[in-house]
């Protein structure tokens, strides 16, 4: 096994949903992003890979070009390909956010 595979079988971390300001401050990124998706804006997620085996997973952060939002199934799909859910967003950050919103 590689090193990536053995830390993340070690480490294994529990789900945690954000929730108060955390999470007003993600919505409104995420509509900032369906507005802003054909840009295809340069983001930095955090978020949360469950483990497809077991119960846990891992946190992890990608840095990518947004492809396009999927508001009903709700999901950014990342240039790359990468399918990165709302529910296991834990942070959003990005030139496009700065520009609209001041935190």
């Amino acid at each position: 096994d590689d090193l990536k595979t053995i830390i993340n079988r070690t480490f294994k971390e529990e789900f945690h949903q954000v929730s108060g300001r955390e999470k007003e401050e993600i919505d409104q990124k995420l509509q900032i992003l369906q507005q802003t998706q054909y840009k295809h804006p340069l983001i930095s997620t955090y978020y949360f890979t469950p483990d497809a085996r077991k119960q846990g997973g891992h946190y992890e952060k990608k840095t990518e070009y947004v492809k396009r939002i999927d508001p009903v199934k709700e999901y950014i799909i990342m240039k790359d390909d990468t399918i990165i859910r709302f529910h296991y967003i834990k942070e959003l950050q990005g030139e496009i956010f700065n520009k609209v919103l001041s935190f």
